[in-house]
């Protein structure tokens, strides 16, 4: 299962569009065998002309290659592989296609659906400001670990609120009574802990 993170809190960019003065060098996210495709389903992949997809492969598993519409596929019983005008730089594949396709296909999901690898990095405009009562929910393995919060200005996390990831921000960081944080807190000044907790994830 697709790993997520899902947000049920208020995020407020308060502040005028800024960048963050000291930028850590990133690492590319590693996507394994998914990096070829541009476009990934496990259902279906239905497509209105005249959309196009450039630069990668198009594909969909475990579903069938009659659950791909709309792109006028020219394909061949015993093909590994289709193509479509609507794609360039690359080919088109479903998961009842000739071998290897298959396994392929399953592994290119699997690397895709990794979410012990799965990384998210939220980069706001302004202040971070939680609701209070607020709750992030995790799910499908999501690592704590892995959620990057960069933050220009403040951070305050409301009363009894829950957050999960490393909170880094340029100004303060304040929790309020009750909040509740998942992960870490990096302020470029000062930080407020208001009868609140702060646990860092094993990894």
């Amino acid at each position: 299962m697709r790993s997520s993170v899902i947000l049920a809190l208020s995020l407020t960019a308060v502040a005028s569009a800024s960048s963050v003065s000291r930028r850590a060098e990133r690492q590319p996210i590693d996507l394994r065998s998914a990096k070829s495709f541009a476009v990934l389903a496990q259902s279906a992949i239905s497509n209105v002309p005249a959309s196009t997809v450039g630069g990668g492969d198009v594909g969909v598993s475990p579903a069938a290659t009659s659950t791909i519409t709309g792109l006028n596929l020219i394909y061949s019983t015993g093909d590994p592989s289709g193509t479509s005008a609507s794609v360039t730089g690359g080919d088109v594949y479903g998961a009842n296609m000739a071998d290897p396709t298959p396994s392929k296909l399953t592994q290119a999901v699997g690397d895709s659906n990794d979410a012990a690898t799965d990384v998210w990095i939220m980069q706001l405009g302004g202040d971070l400001n939680v609701d209070n009562g607020m709750k992030m929910t995790l799910s499908g393995g999501a690592l704590a670990s892995n959620i990057f919060w960069a933050v220009p200005g403040a951070a305050a996390l409301g009363t009894t609120s829950t957050t999960a990831g490393i909170v880094s921000t340029y100004k303060s960081i304040t929790l309020n009574t009750g909040a509740t944080v998942n992960g870490r807190l990096f302020a470029q000044t000062a930080v407020t802990l208001q009868k609140a907790t702060v646990t860092a994830p094993a990894s």
